[in-house]
Formats: structure tokens, C-alpha cells, sequence
């Protein structure tokens, strides 16, 4: 074969690569962030895919450093894809970004309890590599109804789950 040719044929499957990653590079690893953390909400907002009895799913804007620590969930970096995450755990219930706790979170005379009905979720950044990803989170129902962890998710098939915890796990 010509080196045109081999030229043209590698040309057509980079673009054939970058299509089905969404045409820009760092794509395929946004699907992949977003394929995850989607595992992770769905697990702490539903039981093994009955319904969340959740009316709201809010989650906090961005991807907290130390979100499996209640005592300093630090900084952190906006989700990449709000949309797509917001769509991938639609079928459990609307997902909602938040800035701050306390935008959901009722006075704690009352108990604390999140507003409308919902779940407050935060999460960490995922580490690991292939198949087998760590992601630290925290969720909050009420003043006494708290857990934090980092979620073991795998990749099953075509798809990702959780599949255990690592490290402490504590609860209010």
C-alpha cells in the first residue's frame, strides 16, 4: 500500500475514533467520569433499581477533594458534563446542582432535613484506572442521617456498578 494510502486510511480512523468519543480529545474520559460518578448516584439513591421514593436528587456543583470526609469536604472542580450526568440518573429522579448544603438543607431545629423530599449527595474525584474506580461521596438525608465513603465501582459488561466500599465508612 502507498503511503498515501496508509496516510488516508489512518486519517479516516482518527476520525472515526474521535466521532464515537464525542470529537474532542479528553471526551472519551468525560463518558467515562460521567458513566461512574452516574453509578455512584445511582447507588446511593436508589435500592438495587427500585424507585429512589426521592422527588429530588441535589448534588453539589462540583467534585469535592474530600467528599467522604463529614468533617472537611474541602475544594473542589465543576462537573464536566452537568447535562449528561443529570440525564444518565433521570429515571431515578431530577438530579440538581447545588453550590452550598445550605440551599436545600432545613433549619436544624426541624431536623435538618433536605427540602422537597430529596437527597443531598456529594462526590469526589475518581481515581483508579480501566475497569476498577474509587470514588470518595457523602450523602445527607437529615440532621441524624448522614453517611460518607468511597464507593469501589467496576466496570460490568458494557457498563459501570458499585460493587463495595474501601476504607472507613462512617454514618450519623
Amino acid at each position: 500500500m502507498s503511503a498515501i494510502r496508509v496516510a488516508v486510511v489512518l486519517g479516516l480512523l482518527a476520525s472515526a475514533a474521535c466521532a464515537r468519543s464525542g470529537g474532542a480529545p479528553g471526551a472519551a474520559e468525560e463518558d467515562r467520569e460521567v458513566a461512574i460518578h452516574a453509578a455512584v448516584i445511582r447507588h446511593m439513591a436508589s435500592e438495587k433499581g427500585q424507585s429512589s421514593g426521592f422527588r429530588v436528587i441535589y448534588l453539589l456543583d462540583r467534585v469535592m477533594e474530600n467528599a467522604d470526609d463529614p468533617d472537611d469536604p474541602g475544594t473542589g472542580e465543576p462537573f464536566p458534563d452537568r447535562d449528561a450526568l443529570a440525564e444518565a440518573v433521570a429515571d431515578v429522579a431530577p438530579l440538581e446542582f447545588v453550590s452550598s448544603r445550605t440551599e436545600v438543607i432545613g433549619p436544624m431545629e426541624d431536623g435538618g432535613r433536605v427540602e422537597n423530599q430529596g437527597i443531598l449527595l456529594t462526590l469526589g474525584p475518581i481515581t483508579g484506572e480501566d475497569d476498577l474506580a474509587l470514588v470518595p461521596s457523602s450523602s445527607y438525608l437529615a440532621n441524624l442521617a448522614g453517611t460518607w465513603q468511597t464507593w469501589v465501582v467496576e466496570r460490568i459488561g458494557d457498563g459501570w456498578r458499585v460493587t463495595g466500599t474501601e476504607g472507613p465508612v462512617a454514618i450519623s
